[in-house]
C-alpha cells in the first residue's frame, strides 16, 4: 500500500497545500489546493480582479507566498535553488521585457542561461533551440529585429519562444493570448497543447473562454477573493455557472456553444424570421445590433437556429425534433406574423417537415407585408 501511495503522489509534477496568496499582511486567496500531472492543462479563470495573477506569480516563486506549501516533484519550492528551478520552471508574465539593443532572437536566448553553466556562453545546441522556439511561434522572420520595436503581439510570441527554449518541465503563463489576433491566438494555444502532449505541465490564465475548453484538461475558477470550483471542462460549462462566476447581469454565456449573447429582446416584433439548419443566425445578429425586435419559427428544437433564436428573443415558435408543426404552433406564428411589417426568409427550399413555413411566407403575402428572401 506505502508503495501505491507513493506511485500516485509521484505522479503529480506541481502541487498546492492550503496556499494563500496575497500582498502585505492581508491573503487574497485563501487555501489553494491544486495538483497538476506532467503533460496537464490547467487554466485559471475569474472576472478582472480575482487574483488569478497573484496565484500563478505565487506558486512561480514570482511573488512570496503568505502560508502554505507549493510542491515541484516532491519538493518545497522554497527549498529549490533558482538556478535549478530555472530548469524545471518558466513563468510567462503580461508585463512587457525592457530589452534595450536587443533583437528578437538574443532576448529568446536569454531562456537558455540556466543551460548554458556559469559563464553563460551560449553554444550551438543553444542557438539551435532559439531557432527552433522562434519557428514554433511563427516569429522566425523578426528575430534579427529590435525586440523593443515590435509590436506588443509579436513581444507576446518572443516571450512565450524564450520560455519554450528554456525546456522547462513546468510552463506557466499569464495571459499568454494577450495581443494577440485569433489565428495566433489559435496557434500559440496549439503550441503550448503540443508541449503538454509531451510532457510539459502547462498552467495559464485566460480570459477568451471560448478557447478554455478547446485546451484545458483542468479549470481553476476563482471569484470573490477565493476558489469556488476546481474541475474539468464537463463540470465547469454546464448550466448558469459562467454566469454566476463572472456576475453576468444582462445577457448570457451559453456554455454549449462558448457564445456570448446580449440582452434578449422582449419588445413586440417587427420581423419575422423563417428559417432553418443555421441559416437564420447571421440574420438574428443583424436584427439584434440594429435594435430591430424579431421573431421566428417554426423552427424544431434541435435546429441550431432555434437555441440561437431562444437566446436573442422572447418570440419563437418551435416544434418537436423531426416532426412537423402542430395546428396550435401554426396558430401561433401567424398570430405573431400579423404584427409583423416585414417576413425574412433564409431557407432555400421548402420540404414536407417544414411545409408549415411555406404556407406561412403565402400568407404574409397575402396580408401584404413585405417578404424578403435572403
Amino acid at each position: 500500500m506505502a508503495r501505491v501511495l507513493e506511485y500516485i503522489c509521484m505522479e503529480f509534477f506541481l502541487e498546492t497545500k492550503d496556499l494563500s496568496v496575497g500582498y502585505g499582511r492581508n491573503p487574497l486567496i485563501k487555501n489553494i489546493n491544486i495538483s497538476v500531472r506532467k503533460g496537464e492543462i490547467l487554466t485559471v479563470i475569474g472576472p478582472n480582479g480575482a487574483g488569478k495573477s497573484t496565484i500563478l506569480k505565487s506558486i512561480s516563486k514570482q511573488l512570496k507566498k503568505m502560508s502554505g506549501e507549493v510542491f515541484v516533484e516532491e519538493e518545497e519550492i522554497e527549498k529549490i535553488k533558482e538556478f535549478n528551478l530555472a530548469k524545471k520552471l518558466a513563468f510567462v508574465s503580461t508585463n512587457k521585457i525592457n530589452q534595450d539593443m536587443m533583437s528578437c532572437e538574443e532576448v529568446v536566448c536569454l531562456g537558455r542561461y540556466p543551460h548554458t553553466g556559469r559563464f553563460g556562453h551560449l553554444s550551438a545546441k543553444d542557438k539551435e533551440k532559439a531557432e527552433m522556439a522562434l519557428k514554433l511561434v511563427d516569429a522566425i522572420d523578426i528575430r534579427y529585429n529590435d525586440y523593443m520595436k515590435v509590436s506588443d503581439g509579436q513581444k507576446q510570441k518572443v516571450r512565450i519562444a524564450m520560455a519554450i527554449c528554456q525546456e522547462p518541465d513546468i510552463i506557466i503563463l499569464d495571459e499568454p493570448t494577450s495581443f494577440l489576433d485569433i489565428r495566433h491566438k489559435i496557434e500559440v494555444l496549439e503550441i503550448l497543447k503540443n508541449m503538454a502532449r509531451n510532457g510539459t505541465s502547462v498552467i495559464m490564465s485566460l480570459h477568451e473562454l471560448e478557447l478554455v475548453r478547446l485546451i484545458s484538461d483542468k479549470v481553476l475558477c476563482v471569484d470573490e477573493k477565493s476558489i469556488v470550483r476546481y474541475a474539468g471542462c464537463e463540470e465547469v460549462f454546464q448550466g448558469d455557472f459562467i454566469d454566476e462566476l463572472y456576475h453576468v447581469k444582462s445577457g448570457s454565456f451559453h456554455s454549449e456553444i462558448s457564445t456570448v449573447f446580449m440582452k434578449k429582446n422582449t419588445e413586440s416584433p417587427k420581423v419575422f424570421v423563417v428559417a432553418g439548419n443555421g441559416t437564420g443566425i447571421s440574420v438574428f445578429y443583424k436584427l439584434s445590433k440594429k435594435g430591430i425586435a424579431f421573431a421566428a419559427g417554426i423552427l424544431q428544437e434541435n435546429d441550431i437556429d432555434a437555441y440561437f433564436a431562444k437566446q436573442m428573443t422572447e418570440y419563437v415558435v418551435s416544434c418537436p425534433p423531426f416532426e412537423s408543426a402542430s395546428q396550435r404552433e401554426t396558430e401561433q406564428a401567424l398570430k405573431i406574423l400579423s404584427q409583423c411589417k416585414k417576413v425574412i426568409v433564409t431557407v432555400k427550399t421548402f420540404g414536407t417537415a417544414n411545409k408549415e413555413n411555406e404556407n406561412i411566407v403565402h400568407e404574409a403575402e397575402r396580408l401584404g407585408i413585405e417578404v424578403e428572401y435572403v
